[in-house]
């Protein structure tokens, strides 16, 4: 590598492969789509959820890096088809080297977007793993100039309401952080007026302290973007990021020199060259960069690298959990976006916080100034999945651990409904099933002697052994047959609970009832053990019903719980 790249500053920290020389064995992608509470906008797009593409990288020793991108759900393809390949098997401290075989391979598909995304996740997957074999902070394990980093509020988008975006603003403020963001473009940028008077009222809430700053997200023309400027100056907006579109880099040259306030944007640039081009046209204050999409950690340290060269202040765009550790290894650092919807709401309110973890703490921790936010010194630099999930989060968490989750949640399920049957035996006195039993006999029309059970495990004993089980060992047979039918089961749907993204809202309840009814009903005729259903009465019915719809719910529950668990490991 020669000595004038950029990257070679990532090379400070001397770290090398653990001494076992643990390499890469796997590289894991799931897909998660996060709906947000309401609909959203800014100037020039409108959403309903978030995508979020997160990539493991495994070493032979279990370690798992983790790194993210917001994106499309074609880049986990990418990184399937594409990259994966170019990854495993190689030493952990072969970052850099996998880095440019994924540009290259690349290079037909086109870099920029989707596979620039991909590329992202994975590297910052690279990167984590190799604090955490060290055992140290990503931000320590790269070179640290800061332990903390400034981070401005970010949200107030279109799509919200005056007295919503003032309430948000507002609690940012109130909480101890000195910058906000707010998005301006009403309708593709065809109300101005109506811009300007969201920004009056922003500052109106915020008071006359704190910096605001505004985001059109290219919504704006030239001509429009000078105009407002000087409309919103009036109002304190000291920040004015991507009034046109970054690709236009005249125009926002031209805007920079005529309005009074800082011009900003970079969030668009996916490679080297789109960062390089935006530093030398002049057309910024602010140089922006997101390791989600700029080729991750590798590409991000190389866009601050660019940026100190050229004495342009560097800003980090979304993405706060990982930032904060990237802005404490750059050699200079603006702010980090605290972007609201990447930071999980702890609170049914408007003051964001993300849960304590291993990327980030809180924005104004113990110790750390108001308005900045520290990193978190556990090692590695990911945090669980659980900074982000939300309960109606889908997922696509692997064959692998869903069927763990399954197996554990049936048994759990196995060992509620026992309890609903006991419960209703100390409430009536009496075991509905052996109720009817004796009732059916008295009546001279029997019920069947056996359970369905009992019958299956009775007649593979025989099968194998050539002889009937006594009393005893048709008990223990009865019971293993009625759990290994149940968790194998319960197995097979947390296999497809892992591997399809489902709305599962109640359909753990419906799967417990299935079973019910194929375990009693349907399968027992389909596999010969009985002549016909058994005939009990509506009672034994309906409470054999309601215990496996405990039984369902209880699987659906642990299984959630289980999967939540792994998520981060």
């Amino acid at each position: 590598m020669p000595a004038d790249d950029p990257r070679v500053a990532l090379g400070r920290g001397g770290h090398g492969d653990p001494p076992d020389g643990s390499c890469i064995a796997a590289l894991e992608a799931m897909v998660l789509r996060i709906p947000t509470a309401a609909p959203e906008a800014d100037g020039t797009l409108e959403w309903r959820a978030t995508t979020m593409l997160v990539v493991e990288a495994v070493s032979r020793s279990g370690i798992r890096g983790i790194g993210y991108s917001y994106t499309s759900a074609a880049a986990g393809v990418v990184v399937g088809d594409q990259l994966r390949e170019l990854v495993v098997g190689r030493r952990p401290s072969e970052a850099l080297q996998a880095w440019d075989a994924m540009v290259r391979a690349v290079r037909n598909v086109g870099l920029p977007g989707i596979a620039a995304a991909a590329i992202s996740a994975v590297d910052t997957a690279l990167w984590d793993l190799r604090a955490r074999q060290a055992g140290e902070p990503l931000f320590r394990f790269i070179g640290a100039h800061r332990t903390e980093v400034p981070i401005y509020g970010s949200g107030g988008f279109t799509s919200a309401s005056q007295d919503e975006l003032t309430e948000q603003l507002g609690g940012w403020v109130a909480q101890g952080i000195p910058r906000v963001k707010m998005k301006i473009g009403i309708d593709g940028g065809a109300r101005p007026e109506a811009d300007v008077l969201r920004v009056r009222a922003a500052r109106k809430a915020i008071g006359t302290e704190a910096e605001l700053f505004v985001d059109a997200n290219g919504a704006y023309t030239r001509r429009l973007a000078i105009d407002q400027a000087h409309r919103l100056a009036e109002h304190g907006v000291t920040y004015f990021e991507e009034p046109v579109p970054q690709r236009r880099l005249d125009d926002l040259k031209a805007i920079r020199a005529a309005a009074p306030m800082a011009i900003a944007a970079g969030e668009y640039s996916y490679t080297r060259e789109d960062t390089r081009d935006l530093l030398a046209s002049g057309a910024v204050d602010i140089v922006q960069a997101d390791a989600t999409r700029c080729l991750g950690v590798t590409g991000w340290m190389e866009a601050a690298t660019m940026a100190a060269g050229h004495a342009t202040p560097f800003s980090a765009h979304t993405a706060p959990s990982l930032h904060a550790h990237l802005g404490c290894a750059a050699p200079a650092i603006a702010h980090v976006e605290w972007f609201a919807d990447h930071v999980q709401n702890r609170t049914d309110g408007l003051r964001r916080r993300p849960v304590p973890g291993r990327w980030v703490s809180a924005p104004r921790p113990d110790g750390a100034r108001a308005g900045s936010c520290h990193p978190s010194s556990r090692r590695g630099s990911v945090a669980s999945m659980s900074c982000w999930r939300k309960p109606d989060m889908h997922q696509d968490g692997g064959p692998g651990r869903g069927a763990l989750a399954g197996l554990i949640g049936g048994a759990a399920g196995l060992l509620a409904m026992t309890g609903y049957w006991a419960m209703v035996e100390g409430i009536t006195g009496k075991d509905p099933r052996e109720d009817a039993q004796k009732q059916a006999k008295a009546a001279g029309r029997p019920l069947p002697a056996e359970s369905s059970t009992a019958k299956g495990g009775r007649l593979v004993y025989e099968a194998l052994t050539g002889r009937k089980p006594d009393e005893k060992t048709a008990n223990y047979l009865s019971w293993a047959f009625d759990w290994s039918y149940t968790l194998g089961l319960s197995a097979a749907y947390g296999i497809v609970r892992g591997s399809v993204p489902l709305a599962r809202i109640g359909f753990g309840t419906g799967f417990g009832t299935a079973v019910w009814i194929l375990g009693d009903e349907v399968g027992v005729w389909l596999l010969g053990l009985a002549a016909a259903p058994a005939r009990y009465p509506a009672e034994v019915h309906a409470h054999s019903a309601a215990g496996h719809a405990i039984y369902g719910a209880t699987l659906e529950a642990v299984a959630a719980g289980v999967e939540w668990s792994l998520e981060g490991r």
